[in-house]
């Protein structure tokens, strides 16, 4: 019996082999990114830190700065170790320096290299982590 013909059946003892038309469609991309926000947004509200910076990251990319910079927020008063980086950039963007310095302090003092190396000289960074679009010594 070649793997095409072959019938698996599940512990309950229904068949698993289901044609392509019997399955459901796959969402499209943005459906599957607003479950993903969305499930992002039900682990922040559990006090998730790293479900809040993801959060943070989305909502950034999505142009939502204000939301993102509140998810940054709760990120970092629960420990997380990037999300002050990214408040601190967020931040600097507004012209908040002193901010911006403080969340990079506190991103430094929990480990992350890139705080570290943003505050010893400013914005360069090591070149496996800097960010493409970023220009020299900036």
């Amino acid at each position: 019996m070649s793997p095409e013909e072959e019938t698996l059946e599940s512990p309950s003892g229904e068949d698993v082999n289901q044609s392509l038309a019997d399955r459901p469609d796959h969402p499209s991309k943005e459906e599957a990114a607003d479950r993903g926000l969305e499930t992002y947004r039900q682990a922040d509200e559990a006090g998730d830190p790293a479900a809040s910076y993801n959060l943070g990251v989305v909502l950034q990319t999505k142009g939502e700065t204000e939301e993102a910079e509140e998810a940054f927020r709760r990120a970092d008063e629960r420990g997380h170790p990037i999300a002050p980086f990214a408040l601190g950039e967020l931040l600097e963007e507004r012209g908040d320096h002193e901010g911006a310095r403080e969340a990079f302090e506190r991103s430094a003092e929990r480990g992350y290299e890139r705080a570290r190396n943003r505050l010893a000289g400013g914005a360069q960074e090591p070149e496996e982590d800097a960010d493409p679009g970023a220009e020299d010594g900036a």
